[in-house]
């Protein structure tokens, strides 16, 4: 019975140890696979090493001392191998003058990265070339490395130089091209303003015509009429009345165009007077209800504002007389030392904007080189049952 007992129990024991060898070999095979890892990315690693196209430098994080160089770096700047190895950062003879001390390096430890965009190298010939230097602190066996990438960036800043200069040939070019354009513009704007004056002269002319003469003649007639009128004719009587009266309406046709063409109140009085009392006679003759608000309008501006901005009031209020469907409308002119502005708004029918765009409506395009001629700018937005709404802004230092 004893010894039965004895035999279960290293029959146990044989088992475990069994088990145990077992786990030696499983751990053994583990390790050796581990190995075979190791060793194969070990020549993946130095393989990559070798073959790189960036020069590579691994340095001790502790002693700041180069382990290994590869091929690469040696050959981009010329030196041995053994002209790196077991020296400093700083003591290479390429480096002192470009990271300067031993702050680099404790700089390096301390935030585990450093970085030169554009670090000036010479090679062993005297040459000098440009490079990036990237650096950062990684732990390979518990023990802290310094990897230094350095890329030869010499065709690359030569690219961007020749880049800097075609983009400064350019700018030249544009320069000159552009001054030449402000120069026509302001030549067609000079010519333009001269056509404008010249239209406005022959208006003022012909207004002034028209109401000295032809409006002196219908007056001298109608004296006349009112003389025959004293002759005992009954039936020369009513001829003379309907004359005097058709008489009576040419004469007020004939002022009524002579204000249309040139109201003389904008060259004696100037804009303010003139702007409201065309305003005035708008109400009267079309029952469209106005607001005008003004700022800034008790001054002497330009004879070429005065005309614009009366211009522009008057073919924008005609304008919405034939068009807009409307009662009411708004005026808005406002001057200060740099500008005067001028909005007109009403809520009527609108109109369609391609047509403006595609320069349709020569009233609006009238209007729009009105400003334009004087530097300013020129705006209309409009919608369909929306109303229309005009923005003009002219420069008073001209």
């Amino acid at each position: 019975m004893e010894k039965d007992k004895t035999k279960n129990e290293l029959t146990g024991e044989l088992r475990d140890l069994r088990k145990v060898i077992e786990q030696l070999h499983l751990l053994e095979a583990e390790h050796k696979q581990a190995e075979h890892k190791l060793i194969a990315s070990e020549v993946r690693y130095r393989r990559l090493f070798e073959t790189a196209h960036d020069g590579i430098l691994i340095i001790d994080a502790n002693t700041g001392n180069i382990t290994d160089v590869n091929p690469f770096i040696m050959q981009l700047l010329g030196y041995p191998r053994e002209h790196f190895l077991g020296k400093q950062l700083w003591e290479i003879g390429f480096f002192k003058d470009s990271l300067a001390s031993q702050e680099a390096f404790l700089e390096l430890q301390t935030n585990g990265f450093i970085r030169y965009e554009d670090l000036p190298l010479e090679t062993v010939e005297g040459l000098s070339i440009d490079v990036e230097f990237v650096s950062n602190v990684y732990r390979v066996d518990g023990e802290s490395v310094i990897q230094c990438n350095i890329r030869d960036i010499t065709v690359r800043k030569k690219a961007e130089l020749a880049l800097l200069k075609v983009k400064a040939s350019l700018e030249v070019k544009v320069k000159k091209r552009t001054a030449k354009l402000s120069r026509a513009n302001k030549q067609l704007r000079f010519y333009a303003a001269k056509v404008i004056q010249a239209h406005e002269d022959e208006r003022k002319q012909v207004a002034c015509e028209l109401h000295d003469e032809l409006g002196q003649s219908l007056t001298a007639l109608n004296l006349m009429i009112n003389q025959a009128a004293s002759a005992p004719s009954k039936q020369s009587l009513e001829i003379l009345g309907e004359a005097k009266s058709i008489i009576g309406e040419l004469i007020r046709q004939v002022r009524e165009m002579s204000l249309d063409l040139r109201p003389s109140m904008l060259d004696d009085l100037g804009l303010l007077p003139a702007v409201q009392w065309y305003v005035n006679r708008y109400n009267t003759q079309t029952n469209i209800k106005i607001t005008f608000e003004h700022s800034g309008l008790n001054r002497k501006f330009s004879p070429q504002i005065n005309i614009a901005i009366y211009r522009i009031v008057q073919e924008a209020l005609t304008n919405i007389a034939r068009h807009a469907k409307t009662d009411a409308a708004d005026i808005n002119i406002r001057a200060d030392a740099k500008s005067i502005n001028l909005v007109i708004k009403d809520r009527g029918a609108g109109f369609n904007m391609a047509n403006l765009l595609k320069g349709t409506s020569t009233g609006l395009s009238g209007m729009r080189e009105r400003v334009l001629v004087l530097g300013g700018t020129f705006n209309i937005e409009s919608h369909s049952n929306m109303g229309t709404n005009l923005t003009a802004k002219i420069p008073l230092d001209i």
